[in-house]
């Protein structure tokens, strides 16, 4: 661009040269990979016409990370190990334990150095020396191995100190010494 002054009348003017006016535009920010490429569907030469595509197909999402565990590794020596395999029982084993357990409480319970002190178990035989198996099985130390009087009844069938008889137990051999007499 060039200015000629007026006030010169000769032939020499003066010229300026101005430089173009330049606006300094911010940085554009980096627009990111571009997106991946899907290819078009495959076009069906023989279709006759425009028609129903489908479902418009999902947009591509950004690729996402894991979710954050729930614990603090810092924390992770606190939780408790696995459990190991399961025990297997021996299950007649412990059937031949609660079979003994009760067999020995209940030859206590009619042994002589009981009957001596054990005036509510007298009270409770009959004429013939006989106590109900559901009074045996009640006490507190034959209920914590059963409840089941089918069981303490199978225990005490090889009992050497007391003998069962139809639902019923008393003390084998001298029972009538202990049989309370109401009077």
């Amino acid at each position: 661009m060039s200015f000629s002054s007026p006030e010169s009348s000769s032939s020499a003017a003066t010229t300026i040269t101005v430089p173009p006016f330049r606006t300094r535009l911010p940085p554009q920010p980096y627009p990111g990979p571009a997106p991946p490429w899907f290819p078009p569907p495959p076009s069906n030469n023989f279709a006759p016409g425009p028609s129903f595509i489908g479902p418009p197909r999902p947009i591509p999402m950004p690729a996402m990370r894991p979710p954050l565990p729930l614990y603090h590794p810092r924390w992770w020596p606190l939780l408790r190990p696995a459990l190991p395999n399961p025990v297997l029982y021996n299950w007649a084993a412990y059937a031949s334990y609660i079979h003994s357990a009760i067999r020995n409480q209940v030859e206590y319970y009619f042994s002589k150095e009981n009957l001596i002190k054990d005036l509510y178990l007298r009270k409770h035989m009959d004429g013939q020396g006989w106590v109900d198996i559901g009074l045996i099985a009640g006490f507190n130390r034959i209920s914590r191995l059963t409840r089941d009087v089918n069981v303490v009844l199978d225990a005490l069938r090889i009992s050497s100190v007391v003998e069962v008889c139809d639902g019923k137990v008393r003390r084998r051999g001298d029972w009538s010494a202990w049989v309370i007499t109401k009077g």
